[in-house]
């Protein structure tokens, strides 16, 4: 019996190791954007100035497709979704091409492009979301136009690239705005660049001051690679370039996937995928802007069975987050990498978002205040998923003093929990081997309390205070 009782505590603390050793962000649960209703075609998420989620996506239907935008409510759901306003224009949605939005504090810019009326629009809003102005007209006239991309600056102005495909020689276009209304006129963006660019892949912008970076795949002789194109004076001339693909990719198609970029530190960085070599992989770009000097080019998550498309990439600080879809065999999957620890901690094992047997698909991500924000289609509808707030990788999961937990393991899934110190109020929330945050129980007082653990193999995480800002903390466990 000691032999069987020892097994048993070598085990615990093989798994207890395993289990809070290797994870160091925790996933909330899945939460529903909006019903299906409201559609769900190529959600994008970004944060207002109070920390609250912005979700854009697209519908499509038989007769018109429509855009809609829902806020955070405060209470980890969303408020009801709001359409807006098109001037009566269809615009161009899809999963991987639809509208998109930009958010400087409380101003947020949603852009989309309309092939029937050969135009790109933009919509303003300067309360956060709360209330719309109409759709303006962005671009130039005659414009063959499909993709737009949109930014802000500090001071609340928007910045935007479009793909021309006027006379089949595909070329992006820059524009610039103080209040979404009126706008300068197009700038060509790729006139340093070999070919042209590619005909259905969309760009990214970074804007500071008079600094605008954009970031395109581009076309030379079906040579894909990812470019990055600069001005320096405000957008008026875009004279310079740089190659941030060295794999050479060479496709006679469209691969229907632009580079997702930010600025981390001094450095930039670009995530995009290359099917160099098949599968296609996810790779991380990084160069110095202020001196105009390639970094490197890398494989972030090498998964060689499996094709990775569409990344997206967010964070600040020390903190930087990836996802991308994944495909080979079904059901497609999200995969999200977190680090904490800047470029240099974006590898390892990566966590599958969602229903990880259900088909997902182009997830994407924001980041603030600690706290890693992402949506994703899956079952016709937007989903959103959220990191804990303190969960971080240099971070050390403490014991509480004097709390046990017992009988160790379970038996029939069934344990108790005691606490001597324990306040009026706590709490105990599942986490599974996967990383999963399962069922949350509030507790009062001392104890002994009875825990019913979650689906699958896991343990208990334990906590004092508002789960919305908790550090978790697992106790020791039991020994005899």
């Amino acid at each position: 019996m000691l032999i069987i009782r020892l097994t048993l505590t070598i085990c615990l603390l093989f798994f207890s190791a395993l289990l809070f050793g290797q994870f160091a962000t925790v996933w909330q649960s899945p939460v529903p954007v909006a019903e299906s209703e409201f559609g769900y075609r190529g959600p994008r998420i970004m944060l207002r100035a109070d920390g609250q989620p912005v979700v854009l996506w697209g519908r499509s239907s038989s007769a018109m497709d429509s855009i809609f935008v829902a806020v955070g409510d405060g209470m980890g759901g969303f408020a009801k979704p709001k359409g807006l306003p098109s001037a009566g224009i269809e615009p161009f949605v899809n999963s991987n091409e639809g509208p998109s939005i930009a958010v400087n504090g409380n101003d947020i810019y949603v852009a989309f492009g309309s092939l029937s009326n050969n135009h790109g629009f933009v919509v303003h809003s300067g309360d956060g979301g709360e209330t719309w102005g109409p759709a303006i007209q962005a671009t130039g006239l005659g414009t063959q136009l499909s993709l737009i991309s949109i930014a802000t600056d500090r001071n609340g102005g928007a910045h935007v690239a479009y793909l021309d495909l006027a006379g089949f020689v595909p070329a992006y276009w820059y524009t610039r705005s103080e209040d979404g209304i009126s706008w300068t006129d197009p700038v060509p963006v790729n006139t340093s660049t070999p070919g042209v660019v590619c005909e259905c892949c969309w760009a990214d912008l970074l804007v500071s001051g008079d600094t605008v970076q954009i970031f395109f795949r581009n076309n030379d002789s079906n040579l894909r690679d990812i470019r990055v194109v600069r001005s320096v004076d405000g957008g008026l001339t875009f004279s310079v370039q740089m190659d941030l693909d060295p794999t050479d990719w060479e496709i006679f198609g469209c691969p229907v996937a632009g580079p997702d970029a930010l600025t981390l530190g001094d450095s930039v960085y670009a995530v995009f995928m290359s099917g160099a070599t098949s599968p296609a992989q996810v790779y991380l770009a990084s160069f110095d802007p202020h001196h105009w000097i390639y970094g490197q080019t890398r494989l972030i998550s090498p998964r060689l069975s499996r094709l990775q498309k569409v990344p997206r990439l967010a964070g600040s600080g020390n903190a930087l987050g990836a996802v991308w879809t994944e495909t080979g065999g079904l059901p497609s999957k999200g995969r999200v990498l977190i680090s904490q620890d800047g470029v240099n901690g974006l590898k390892g094992t990566t966590f599958a978002l969602g229903d990880s047997t259900r088909m997902l698909n182009v997830p994407d991500i924001a980041y603030a205040d600690g706290v890693f924000h992402v949506v994703y289609e899956q079952d016709n509808q937007v989903w959103y998923q959220r990191s804990d707030a303190t969960s971080g990788q240099d971070e050390e999961i403490t014991s509480l003093p004097g709390l046990t937990l017992y009988p160790q393991p379970a038996i029939n899934g069934l344990q108790r929990v005691h606490w001597p110190d324990a306040p009026a109020a706590w709490h105990a929330q599942w986490l599974s081997l996967d990383g999963r945050l399962g069922k949350l129980v509030s507790l009062s007082g001392p104890g002994p309390h009875e825990l019913e653990g979650g689906e699958g193999m896991g343990g208990w995480l334990f906590t004092t205070g508002d789960q919305s800002t908790w550090r978790p903390v697992v106790s020791s466990p039991l020994r005899d």
